[in-house]
């Protein structure tokens, strides 16, 4: 299947945003900090505008709702829109320089908070409000978290 959605400087953010189970089409356009999402479900699409340009985008499930938030880190402070009430959420957990690989590293339904620094995982995880870190991997690699909805 060929889909069109995005601009040609737009980053990719797919994810289950609307709980269906598939990945939706959407896109992060920096130049207005608009996230715009092409739900599975529909043949249309919605916009909101959340973030700065310079950000890390991080969509995932943090309130365990089946659905993906719509998340930035910016220098180890994430911010979260929950998708199940549309409040707001800020946490810190990480520091400037930190690649951020959120996922549910403890199995509750919901994403952890988790940075990768110099070959150490730091997880914050949700079940327990505590902390654990993980020595894998060497300081120059590229963690790829797999994030899954099930």
């Amino acid at each position: 299947m060929f889909v069109q959605f995005g601009l040609a400087d737009d980053k990719p953010v797919p994810a289950d945003y609307d709980g269906d189970g598939r990945t939706d089409i959407a896109v992060y356009r920096p130049s207005d900090s608009t996230w715009y999402i092409r739900p599975s479900t529909t043949n249309g699409f919605y916009a909101l505008r959340f973030g700065l340009p310079d950000d890390k985008l991080v969509p995932a499930d943090y309130d365990g709702d089946g659905k993906a938030d719509i998340a930035v880190f910016r220098d180890g402070d994430w911010f979260i829109t929950r998708s199940s009430d549309n409040g707001f959420t800020a946490f810190h957990w990480g520091q400037a320089g930190d690649k951020p690989v959120p996922g549910n590293y403890d199995g509750d339904s919901k994403a952890d908070y988790a940075v990768y620094r110099d070959g150490i995982w730091w997880v914050f995880r949700s079940s327990t409000n505590n902390y654990t870190s993980t020595q894998f991997g060497l300081p120059d690699d590229i963690p790829i978290p797999f994030v899954s909805n099930q």
